[in-house]
């Protein structure tokens, strides 16, 4: 029956050789040791099951020798059934085989999908906890949503088994149940199926020298097969029952037999009794109805497994927008878009995990979708928020890169891409973002669109904290230039403008490049519109800080008086307008303040000046002496000032005369003119100071 699904070679090492296995963190399912793996050359992860057969030895060493011998070839046929039953069957919920069943004297081996746990171990460890509490670093903290989800994929799988494959499992329970790398949950364990056509009773009494996952659990076993020897789709329903019950136990069954038959047979008698009791830890009153009706002790009064997903606990709440995402390729463009539209309203009702591992990945697949593309992206971009870098960038912007390329995306489509630019920035390596996201930005500004240009100006100051002088002197300021200088709408002009404030206070445009480029573009604008004359007031108010001062002078303040005489300003706008040049003319002032001082205490002739002043102040402190001694010089002080040297020169008309200057009287060196019209120094030496007569001379 399962000859064609078994590869039997006597020391086959196919597996050994084709995949890299990881022996350093195994997990056990049921019998099986499974080591995580990757296909060489691919990268494809995988899992590699195995078992040791030198195992069975150990454990059957206390049996006869014939007894041993028959054991071990029925555990060996079980094994194989295991995975001769999951190398035939294919079904989402069930276990997938990628490499069938390699068998040689010490070990079976073959290969699955990625198995990340067994659902034995996740509900050991862990109870059921709410979505608001669910922890993502925690990979063994189920919410209510998770098993809702995963106990619909194991009764899917349970429904094909009946219908279709027309095979009762007869061993489910928590040991076969894996949960793979999406979340989803496979049913495995067929070591103990049966044909539905022509069921066999093969229930075994425990053997306490085996260990107990190579046997069938009383447990989970329906009391119609344990103790009347009846077989049939019941005893499945039944079994799930007490899986369900498991989950919310930390793994115990209703039935706790411990593996004898009489103590199974008394724990089924007065089982309808204790349910009540049992069901405590599950809060939800339509999951208690619905295992009232699974453990229902006569097996006719057991809710048929194809109907059980139509339960309310399974079609109410935050489940049903999972289901609606499974059947997401089958509904209608508008079902679809309103679906999404309440979504992003719901996504906190749903836990990390499931957001990360069910709901984004059905998302990303459909964002080729052109139609609902604007619906999608802020769903995406939501859940996004938390996931981690590395995640984000293997597993999400991929996706993203034929938006980002695409020419044709609609007006929505776009703005909410920019709107979002930020998720970029912060979980993308600059390099990347530098690479494949600012590209785009460029692309918008080129954009007819108004409401596009505006968004894509405006990004440039979300990102500032990654953006180098460089990059914003010779690639984005240039795309700046170009739109500011051909666009004929204002909004974009004054957006431009805002960004060109934000660059030269963030010390990202040096003087030269404003020099040379954002002033005579500025020179340029014609429009006198409030809204750009104040933007270009902002503007030019920070370039007065940061270019020289001479250029100050010359380009911006003439500037700014031309603009401030706008008829389209408001009286307030007007008197802001002025404000502002007075504050740019008191710091320009205050600037070449400091340079003067500056350039005095530097200078070579500071000192020769100083003393100048000081010889200056000596001279005029014996004139003072003298004119307190001479009664001439006390009389002729009262003078205001004296005739102007020019009355040495050629004679001047009467006119020519009035407007001469006058000197202070007395001069503190007497000068006349010579005919060359220049002064010379009458004075030799100081004693010449102190002759009445030459003062006299020069009266």
């Amino acid at each position: 029956m399962f000859a064609n699904a078994i590869r039997l070679v006597s020391n086959s090492k196919k597996i050994k050789n084709e995949y890299n296995i990881d022996k350093e963190s195994p997990i056990y399912v049921g019998p099986w040791t499974v080591y995580p793996a990757a296909k060489r050359g691919t990268d494809v992860e995988v899992s590699v099951f195995s078992f040791e057969k030198r195992n069975l030895s150990t454990f059957l060493k206390n049996s006869s020798s014939l007894n041993a011998s028959l054991k071990e070839n029925m555990i060996l046929e079980n094994l194989r059934r295991d995975v001769g039953s999951l190398s035939r069957l294919r079904h989402p919920s069930l276990l997938q085989v990628v490499e069938p069943l390699e068998e040689s004297k010490s070990r079976l081996t073959f290969v699955t999908k990625r198995v990340q746990f067994s659902l034995a171990d996740v509900i050991c460890v862990s109870t059921p906890i709410t979505s608001d509490s669910s922890d993502p670093s925690n990979p063994f903290a189920l919410d209510e949503i998770e098993i809702q989800k995963g106990l619909l994929q194991i009764m899917n799988g349970l429904s094909f088994l009946k219908n279709s494959a027309k095979i009762l499992h007869l061993n489910v329970q928590p040991r076969s149940v894996i949960i793979d790398s999406k979340g989803d949950w496979k049913l495995c364990g067929f070591g103990f199926c049966q044909s539905l056509e022509c069921p066999r009773y093969e229930l075994l009494d425990f053997d306490f020298s085996i260990p107990s996952s190579l046997q069938q659990c009383l447990d989970f076993l329906a009391p119609e097969y344990v103790l009347h020897e009846i077989v049939g789709p019941e005893n499945d329903v039944f079994s799930l029952g007490c899986l369900i019950y498991a989950v919310f136990n930390r793994g115990k069954s209703v039935i706790n037999a411990k593996n004898h038959l009489l103590s199974y047979e008394k724990e089924v008698s007065d089982l309808n009794d204790r349910l009540g009791f049992y069901m405590k830890n599950i809060h939800s009153h339509s999951l208690r109805s619905l295992l009232l009706q699974l453990l229902s002790l006569n097996s006719k009064d057991r809710i048929d497994v194809s109907f059980l997903e139509s339960a309310d606990y399974f079609t109410s709440g935050t489940i049903s927008t999972l289901r609606f995402l499974e059947a997401f390729p089958e509904k209608l463009q508008s079902e679809k878009a309103a679906f999404l539209e309440s979504l992003v309203n719901n996504l906190s009702a749903i836990s990390y995990r499931v957001q990360s591992q069910k709901v984004l990945p059905t998302l990303l697949d459909f964002l080729n979708d052109q139609e609902i593309t604007a619906s999608l992206l802020p769903c995406i971009f939501q859940i996004s928020k938390s996931l981690d870098s590395s995640m984000f960038s293997s597993k999400v912007f991929p996706k993203f890169l034929p938006l980002l390329s695409h020419p044709q995306n609609s007006e929505n489509t776009v703005i909410i891409i920019l709107q979002s630019i930020d998720c970029f920035k912060v979980k993308l390596p600059r390099s990347t973002f530098y690479e494949r996201v600012l590209p785009f930005v460029y692309a918008c500004l080129e954009q007819s669109s108004t409401s596009i240009q505006i968004s894509a100006v405006k990004i440039f100051n979300y990102v500032l904290d990654i953006l180098d002088q460089k990059t914003v002197k010779s690639v984005i300021c240039p795309k700046l230039y170009h739109c500011f200088a051909v666009t004929k709408q204002l909004e974009v002009k004054v957006a431009i403008l805002e960004c060109f404030h934000v660059f030269i206070n963030a010390t990202l445009l040096d003087s030269f490049a404003i020099l040379d480029k954002l002033l005579p573009l500025l020179e340029k604008v014609k429009t006198r519109v409030s809204a750009v004359v104040i933007a270009m007031l902002q503007v030019y108010a920070d370039i007065g800080r940061v270019i020289p001062e001479e250029s100050v002078h010359e380009l911006v303040m003439p500037r700014l008086w031309v603009l401030s005489a706008s008829t389209e300003l408001t009286v307030q706008e007007y008197t802001h307008f002025m404000r502002e040049i007075r504050k740019l003319g008191d710091f320009i002032q205050r600037e070449h303040i400091k340079k003067l001082h500056s350039h005095l205490s530097s200078s070579p002739y500071e000192s020769s000046k100083h003393s100048t002043k000081t010889s200056s102040n000596a001279i005029a402190n014996s004139q003072s002496s003298y004119q307190e001694q001479s009664p001439f010089i006390r009389a002729s002080s009262s003078l205001t000032t004296v005739p102007s040297f020019a009355s040495h020169a050629p004679s001047a008309s009467k006119a020519d005369k009035s407007s001469t200057s006058t000197l202070p009287f007395p001069p503190l060196l007497p000068t006349k003119i010579n005919e060359s019209g220049t002064h010379q120094n009458q004075v030799k030496n100081d004693e010449s100071l102190n002759d009445l007569g030459a003062w006299k001379s020069l009266l």
